[in-house]
């Protein structure tokens, strides 16, 4: 019957499963008198074994159609050929039969038997390999003995063609099912367990492979999110996030609860526990791969180069009059600019590690897998490599200009430090980098207010950095007002800057101080630079109010 499975399925003429194609030498279900059926076989007589789970071949792969027909054939005649024998050796099936000479036969009879049960156990198993595992067939013929003549017994065999990744993944969860329903069956027969230990064996082996291409298929699938970015935004308590944190938390979801489907078996007593428990331990592994996969998937982003978006906000923006004249829902280049979308990939990834990550390590462990908090950790770290690659890159895409306007104002229009008139204000590129400044301070504030601190305060850092090395490296000589001008610049920009300094950049700016100190200066001076400072902030009032740190800027935390 197996060996007849085998060939329709590999060159035979007949339909795979239809019933009048059925090999000659069928047995028939058998119910004898007072003897209740196997639950796996009325299970199956009523269509309920999952036979019907899709028997269409333009859709499932040969190979799943073959597994599905040979455990059905396993489960529902193999039971029937042990009940058979079983009334046979008992002598219930030939009445009339001298007792004394059935028990003469019954040792060997039943040895031989159990014997060709274990044959038909080793086929089924070995069928099943070399469905799904190509090589198999060569690790037998390379074997002991006993490989070898498993080898012969199945006969001839071709590869499946058709057992690519993209058709065969979906179906794995199905054929797993099949061999554990298959294994249950026959356990309930007084079968010896090492007769079923080669299913047992083949089930465990088909897992693995089924849990290894589920998370392949899975981490692909979560590695190309990036390729559904569309840029749009939801808020949340801490900043905005795109489509994609769902996308993948509804994703790996699904592939948890598949991984349970096919690891965690409560269906019965396994035969393997301890391969059972290794495999369950294993997941911790898979999990960390597929959320390690979405650091993969922001990172990629955050590399991505600015072809094909805008250079600047205005040109990111339609005008209100545009706007009017098209609609709302005409207004096609909505794509943000680079250092928006960087911006939100920090953003994101912020959400993913404190709540996302969180929420799935809970999820995983609530369905009975080990190892959340391990797969979270590992997570959480991913996330904070692509977090620091892209916020470098949007610090040195915003302060680029403002450093090339700070080295350039310095000396603007010929100013020399050592030759100069008594301050009066501060100086033009001063009040045009703060501004600068704003405009990032407001760009940030946009997408994540956690992130406001972290931009500016680095940016302050080079600030800082820079005017020492010039005051330092490139002025030769200071006077009396060349000294005051240059300590009102740095008390403007510390004044201003203020909520967002760092030890490196106060002892950066202490340093320039020092240098310019050693400048003599008397008390109508310190008035002047007082009263200048005083005006500074004044005039640039509205400006200074721009940094004033908000109570969520502060926190710099999401809320779960």
């Amino acid at each position: 019957l197996i060996q007849s499975c085998k060939s329709d399925y590999q060159g035979g003429d007949g339909v795979p499963g239809d019933a009048d194609n059925q090999a000659p030498g069928y047995i028939p279900q058998l119910n004898f008198p007072g003897e209740a059926r196997d639950s796996a076989v009325v299970a199956a007589d009523r269509g309920q074994l999952t036979r019907g789970f899709s028997r269409d071949e333009a859709k499932a792969p040969q190979q799943v159609l073959f597994v599905e027909e040979l455990s059905a054939l396993v489960t529902e005649s193999v039971p029937d050929l042990w009940r058979l024998a079983q009334a046979y050796f008992s002598g219930s099936l030939v009445q009339g039969m001298d007792s004394s000479k059935l028990k003469m036969r019954t040792p060997h009879g039943e040895k031989k038997f159990q014997a060709m049960i274990s044959d038909i156990m080793n086929l089924y198993s070995d069928l099943i390999r070399a469905s799904f595992f190509p090589n198999f067939l060569d690790e037998l013929a390379g074997g002991n003995r006993g490989m070898k003549e498993r080898r012969e017994a199945i006969g001839d065999f071709d590869v499946f063609e058709d057992c690519q990744l993209e058709r065969s993944s979906a179906w794995l969860p199905f054929c797993v099912r099949q061999i554990r329903s298959t294994l249950n069956a026959l356990q309930d027969m007084s079968l010896k367990p090492e007769v079923l230990i080669c299913i047992a064996e083949t089930g465990i082996v088909l897992q693995s492979h089924c849990a290894s291409i589920l998370t392949q298929q899975t981490v692909l699938d979560i590695r190309n999110l990036h390729m559904r970015e569309n840029w749009k935004v939801e808020t949340d308590e801490g900043g905005c996030i795109t489509s994609l944190p769902i996308l993948f938390e509804n994703r790996i979801m699904d592939w948890v609860l598949s991984l349970k489907e096919v690891i965690l078996d409560d269906s019965g007593p396994s035969l393997h526990e301890g391969k059972q428990k290794s495999l369950e331990i294993q997941s911790t592994q898979l999990f960390i791969k597929v959320l390690c996969a979405f650091a993969a998937c922001l990172s990629s982003l955050s590399l991505a180069e600015e072809s094909g978006r805008h250079e600047d906000d205005s040109r990111a923006s339609v005008s209100f009059a545009q706007s009017t004249l098209l609609g709302a829902h005409d207004v096609v280049d909505d794509v943000p600019t680079l250092a928006k979308q960087l911006l939100i990939v920090m953003s994101n990834c912020s959400y993913c590690s404190d709540v996302v990550i969180a929420r799935l390590s809970n999820f995983f462990e609530g369905h009975g897998y080990p190892g959340g908090g391990e797969a979270k950790a590992a997570a959480q770290e991913a996330l904070h490599e692509v977090d620091d690659r892209t916020f470098a890159r949007y610090i040195e895409l915003k302060s680029l200009p403002i450093i090339a306007r700070l080295q350039e104002g310095i000396f603007s229009g010929g100013y020399n430090f050592a030759e100069c008139a008594r301050p009066k204000a501060v100086r033009p590129y001063m009040k045009e980098m703060l501004l600068e400044l704003v405009r990032v301070h407001l760009e940030v504030f946009s997408i994540s207010s956690s992130l406001v601190r972290r931009v500016l305060t680095s940016l302050l850092d080079m600030i800082a950095e820079t005017m020492y090395s010039v005051l330092a490296d490139q002025v030769e000589e200071f006077s009396t007002n060349g000294a005051l001008q240059a300590k009102l610049e740095i008390l403007a920009l510390e004044q201003s800057l203020s909520a967002y300094k760092s030890e490196e950049s106060i002892s950066r700016l202490k340093q320039a101080k020092d240098l310019l100190s050693k400048t003599e200066t008397n008390a109508d001076d310190q008035v002047t630079l007082l009263d200048l400072v005083m005006e500074f902030r004044q005039t640039n009032l509205l400006q200074l109010l721009c940094f004033v740190p908000t109570r969520r800027a502060l926190s710099g935390k999401r809320t779960r």
